[in-house]
């Protein structure tokens, strides 16, 4: 029997328990499949087809060297992207963030934090959380967190460099 490309997509999909993504390029998809088949446990590749065997031979050659994956046979080409908007989309809106203000000032979530926590560099995210909602300023305590690690780590280094002295961190 000659095995057509479809065929050997067919088998190559049940042993590997893949399934095609709807907006999946031809590229990603035969990268995925060989991907797969080089994980197979010895007895996997055993029950493949000679077709399989070959094609994924050559597939991971191509792959390994950076080349494009042969196609697999009677393979059907992935559906055409819808072509591309004219208009760009607007960007969506600005939610916290720093924004420069009039006077070349800061303003925002991520200023703010960093003001609270000049005040005083060891209070909790859930402090920092708690004074800026008290001033109305909307946030959450992840983000309060992450800037305040952010903002304590620079403070650590330029204490460490001699820029800062009478910090206690």
């Amino acid at each position: 029997m000659v095995e057509t490309e479809t065929d050997l997509e067919a088998e190559l999909r049940e042993i590997t328990a893949l399934s095609r993504k709807p907006e999946e390029t031809d590229d990603h998809w035969l990268t995925r499949i060989v991907r797969s088949v080089d994980k197979l446990a010895e007895s996997q590749w055993d029950n493949l087809s000679n077709g399989a065997q070959n094609w994924a031979n050559k597939a991971s050659k191509a792959l390994d060297a950076k080349q494009s994956i042969p196609r697999l046979p009677g393979m059907k080409p992935a559906p055409a992207a819808e072509p591309a908007q004219a208009v760009a989309p607007k960007p969506a809106p600005r939610k916290g963030g720093n924004v420069v203000g009039k006077g070349g000032k800061s303003r925002g979530v991520f200023t703010a934090i960093k003001k609270v926590l000049v005040e005083d560099p060891n209070m909790t995210a859930i402090d920092i959380y708690n004074k800026l909602a008290a001033q109305g300023i909307i946030t959450t305590p992840g983000t309060c967190g992450g800037v305040a690690a952010d903002f304590r780590h620079s403070l650590t280094v330029l204490k460490e460099a001699g820029k800062l002295q009478g910090i206690d961190l």
